[in-house]
């Protein structure tokens, strides 16, 4: 499969390699002032360590240059050149901008230099700055060069600057006469593909002539690109045409035609679109259906351009040139735009003998469920191959894609219809694509049947299927069926471990720690099955998650001796088995945090650490750890030392170890505790963000503000100090800064901590919120802003609240959830509740329904996802807006909320329509109280028929009555002078509510309501007895 990735030569992969060895080797020694280095060599340390390691580690060699005495060295202008092209390679503007301004300090500065300071520029589109350069080096008498023009056009490509970009152009050719590059015509292109649409469209196109014609330039793929996407439909093929007759690279290349093609499809122009596909058909002598695979992979064309295509390729190559996997991708192609044509196709394949396995999957995935059973016809009557064992990979490998993709249903029926009997990896592939899916009791009983059907079959299951098999079953049917498996096997010990660490797992997510033991126990009675460490751990880690702490620690001081080895004389063996007692310890501590057990924890923690005796015979642990629980009674060392003496041992605990004890402390509330372990840890014990945003929750459920802004405090010292170390060391994905950066977690639990202080305002808050937003690798979330929009509302400022909200949708693109948009509705009742100003604009609560509406951010749909209730609240939150402003600001927008009861209802009804596509269950986002808002606007309005045919609008739609819907009703009937239907509707509401549930405000709106106050009896009821 090919990548994007940039191809690296082994031979320049082996340069590179030598190197960083280099760089690191001279870099080690002369921070141990082991050897002085002549100019030359300084020189190659620079590039070498800013080439392979950082900018970090070339700068620090500049440094020891400077301060080497024998032999003395001064820094150069290339030397200073090395240093300023790796700060630009990182993209670190600022820093190559004061390293240039330095370097003319001291007078050091040549076309180099300006070249690559312009090429910064170019990276970060600092036009003004590049202006500046390209003037300086006119008034020192430094000739430009190329480069120099390169990066100040690049500079405006980023703000569309083509005024400037023309002018550098221009400069070039006629003031300096320097012949430009493939790398300048493409930056210049760039700016231009940006122009309006009335501008001269011809301009690229001859720009492009001339690079090809004049400078005889290969144009790249681009440049050609950029050229294309400005052309009219009609020039395409002409230009397309043009390209294959100069002969040029590009006139091969088949993502310029699939792009020709996308601009025809476009503009309608399908019969251009399948010009430009046979023309790449022509472009080269002998052109097969596989060279062409690459092109209709790229393609996503209208249906009336798919099928064109389809039906161009099949014809063309059908006979002369078959390629069964780019018929596939027609099926496929075909199958997205006409569902109703694909088992044509498959036909046609299948007649042609140009079918296989996956030709019939995609044509039960993509055709209609009427043409299944044609289908399945085709592949049991179709020889797909010779040989039984090359039939069943066939098979196999369209189940894993099935598989893959979660299409169990396609799955099943292709291993129905196989041609062959299936294997034991056919049934492996079905357990791996049910144990993808969530688990359901459907499944459990689909996956127990396939197992049974494997025993009748006599086939031996492999291991990765029975791993995958147990993940399926029901939770308690676990163990009995490893009890089964080890009792049904001819030798016991032929169950893999793995099955049995699976089915440990699934006692560990849900709890079973009964279960779990048992399991472990069983293992002990079968030779080569016994458990390990890791088996210890997860039993423990079991207990863990059903707050067993008692079975836990009974558990941990009975079998944590069964994982040691029978001979600890060999050194290796002894060691392994210290490094998987740490692992126990840490689910131990584990625990010890789920069951708040701080003292046990920190016995545990500290136990390790402090422990002076020897381990030659680990079968003695139990009796030491019980000797531990005595001894600490009356020592607690600190971390620190323990450490030293963990190392003197050489039982030491991990990562993980620290992890759990310090994120233990935070949340007992020893912060002070956990934030000193933390930093006093070993350099080479490494830590992610997740602890520190640990101590950042507890200090926001205690309130500390202080201790929480000294915590972020260390985390960026953290992170800086790791990647000062990393800049010194080869690039390790697992060693990343990153993992130490603070993220939006972190910011979250900072502004919460700000949030509960009086002391801090908004302007604070919101000061933390950009630091958030500009921090580099941090992907906004909707918490954040939904803190700072509470601050707002509690400080009484409902518009900046909005204001926030805003900015989150527009300036940062962040999603809302169903609490931001809560918060969101609140803001603009405080605005509407609060008394109207001469400065405020009318209010316009379109803004709000079209948000709800619009299936960019789902509200709704994701209201649905968490529970049918929120969706129908939060539509009940904006109808009342409308009631609000009725009442507020006397404006009654009775005709918008009304189309907005509309548009709701139309969702209801349409099943397809987006954002409700996603709800499996009959959904209702409008009732009772809702319809109530309306019929009251439109009471209040005058519209009292309308407000009556709300009401037959609810009984069509099955929505139960409210109390304020019977209230509006009798309104309507009132003022419409239907007196009896008014008397029968209040009878309905009484018997419906009672009497209880209706105030003394809703029933004084109607007329019988007020009737019944004043001569506070009660009427006589035909049925049911007279309520008290």
């Amino acid at each position: 499969m090919m990548t994007s990735a940039k191809v690296i030569s082994a031979g320049r992969a082996a340069r590179a390699a030598k190197s960083l060895v280099h760089a690191q080797t001279l870099l080690n020694q002369l921070r141990l002032k082991q050897v002085a280095l002549s100019q030359d060599e300084f020189d190659k340390l620079v590039a070498d360590a800013g080439r392979t390691l950082h900018s970090s580690s070339a700068r620090e060699a500049l440094n020891f240059m400077q301060t080497q005495v024998h032999p003395a060295v001064a820094p150069s202008t290339r030397t200073y050149n090395t240093v300023l092209k790796s700060l630009s390679r990182e993209g670190r503007h600022a820093t190559v901008v004061s390293t240039f301004q330095h370097m003319d300090s001291l007078h050091l500065l040549d076309t180099r230099s300006f070249d690559i300071a312009l090429d910064s520029c170019g990276w970060q589109g600092d036009v003004a700055r590049a202006r500046l350069l390209l003037f300086d080096m006119t008034r020192r008498g430094i000739p430009r060069s190329v480069a120099s023009y390169q990066g100040a056009i690049q500079a405006c490509i980023p703000s569309h600057n083509m005024t400037q970009a023309w002018r550098f152009w221009k400069t070039m050719l006629t003031t300096d006469q320097l012949a430009p590059t493939v790398q300048v015509y493409t930056h210049l292109l760039s700016v231009l593909a940006e122009r309006d649409a009335s501008d001269d469209d011809t301009s690229m196109a001859v720009l492009f002539h001339d690079a090809v014609t004049t400078h005889r330039l290969q144009p790249t793929r681009k440049m050609a690109l950029l050229v294309l996407k400005s052309l009219p439909s009609d020039a395409l093929l002409p230009w397309l045409t043009s390209l294959k007759q100069r002969g040029l690279g590009v006139g091969l290349d088949g993502a310029i035609y699939a792009a020709a093609m996308h601009v025809a499809d476009q503009t309608g122009d399908v019969d251009g679109a399948v010009q430009c596909l046979a023309l790449y058909c022509t472009s080269r002598p002998n052109t097969l259906l596989e060279h062409v695979l690459p092109v209709l992979r790229r393609l996503h064309l209208s249906p009336r351009g798919t099928e064109a295509v389809v039906g161009f390729v099949w014809e063309r190559f059908r006979a002369s040139s078959p390629h069964t996997p780019t018929f596939n991708v027609l099926l496929g192609m075909l199958g997205s735009v006409h569902p109703k044509r694909v088992t044509t196709l498959l036909h046609a394949m299948v007649q042609s003998g140009h079918a296989d396995m996956h030709s019939f999957r995609l044509a039960l995935v993509h055709g209609p469920m009427q043409d299944r059973p044609a289908v399945l016809q085709s592949l049991e009557t179709y020889e797909l191959s010779k040989g039984r064992n090359a039939i069943v990979v066939a098979c196999n490998s369209a189940l894993h894609a099935c598989c893959l993709r979660s299409q169990m249903d396609i799955a099943e029926l292709l291993f129905e219809y196989m041609p062959v009997l299936p294997n034991a990896a056919s049934y492996g592939i079905l357990f791996k694509g049910y144990a993808r899916l969530p688990w359901t009791n459907a499944i459990s009983d689909i996956v127990r049947r396939h197992y049974d059907t494997m025993c009748q079959d006599q086939l031996t299951p492999t291991t990765s299927g029975l791993f995958c098999l147990v993940q399926c079953l029901r939770p308690r049917d676990v163990l009995p069926f490893v009890r089964t498996l080890f009792t049904s096997a001819s030798d016991m010990s032929a169950v893999p471990r793995d099955v049995c660490h699976s089915a440990l797992d699934v006692c560990r997510v849900h709890g079973l720690w009964r279960d779990a033991i048992a399991l472990s126990q069983l293992m002990v009675q079968i030779q080569g099955v016994a458990p390990t460490n890791e088996t210890h751990s997860v039993v423990l880690l079991a207990c863990a998650n059903a707050g067993q702490f008692e079975a836990a620690m009974a558990y941990l001081h009975s079998n944590i001796s069964i994982a040691t080895t029978s001979d600890p004389s060999p050194p290796s063996p002894l060691k392994h088995a210290q490094a998987s007692i740490v692992d126990v310890f840490n689910a131990a501590i584990h625990v010890c945090a789920k069951t708040n057990h701080l003292d046990e924890a920190s016995t545990l923690f500290y136990g390790t650490c402090t422990l002076h005796t020897p381990i030659a015979n680990l079968s003695s642990f139990p009796s030491i750890i019980m000797m531990l629980l005595l001894r600490l009674q009356a020592q607690m060392d600190l971390p620190s030392a323990a450490i030293y003496r963990l190392q003197d041992m050489g039982l030491t605990p991990t990562a993980t170890t620290y992890m759990r004890y310090i994120k233990l402390l935070a949340s007992a509330g020893h912060i002070d505790d956990a934030r000193r372990l933390l930093l006093d840890l070993p350099a080479s014990t490494s830590m992610d963000v997740g602890v520190y945003n640990a101590l950042l929750r507890a200090c926001c459920v205690r309130r500390d503000v202080d201790m929480a802004f000294m915590v972020l405090a260390d985390l960026k010292v953290a992170a800086a100090d790791l990647t000062t170390r990393l800049s010194h060391k080869p690039y390790n994905e697992s060693l990343s800064s990153s993992k130490l950066n603070p993220n939006v977690v972190t910011y979250s639990h900072m502004l919460h901590s700000l949030l509960q202080s009086p002391a801090h305002s908004v302007g604070d808050m919101q000061r933390l919120l950009r630091e958030m937003t500009r921090e580099e690798g941090i992907a906004p979330s909707a918490v954040p802003f939904t803190l700072v929009m509470v601050k707002c509302l509690k400080a009484d400022q409902p518009r900046q609240a909005m204001d926030v909200y805003d900015a989150m949708l527009v300036q940062h693109n962040v999603r809302p959830d169903g609490v931001a948009f809560q918060v969101y509705l609140d803001a603009w009742k405080r605005c509407l509740e609060a008394p109207p100003r001469a400065s405020d604009v009318p209010v316009d609560l379109h803004a709000v329904t079209s948000h709800v509406l619009d299936p960019q951010w789902q509200l709704l749909e994701r209201a649905l996802d968490d529970q049918q209730d929120d969706a129908s609240l939060l539509v009940l939150r904006v109808f009342q807006l409308f009631e609000v402003m009725s009442i507020t600001r006397q404006v009654n927008v009775l005709d918008d909320a009304r189309a907005f009861l509309d548009a709701l209802t139309a969702l209801e009804d349409d099943e397809q329509e987006q954002p409700i596509q996603a709800a499996k269950k009959k959904f209702v986002l409008v009732r009772g109280d809702s319809y109530a808002v309306v019929m009251r606007l439109l009471n209040e309005g005058g519209r009292a028929a309308e407000a009556m045919a709300v009401v037959d609008e609810m009984n069509a739609r099955g929505t139960a009555m409210t109390v304020e819907t019977y209230v509006e009703w009798m309104v309507a009937l009132e003022a419409a002078e239907r007196w009896s239907d008014s008397t029968d509707a209040f009878v309905a509401m009484r018997r419906a509510f009672g009497t209880a549930n209706v105030s003394v405000d809703q029933l004084s709106r109607t007329y019988i309501g007020r009737q019944f106050l004043r001569s506070n009896s009660l009427p006589t009821f035909e049925h049911g007895p007279s309520p008290p």
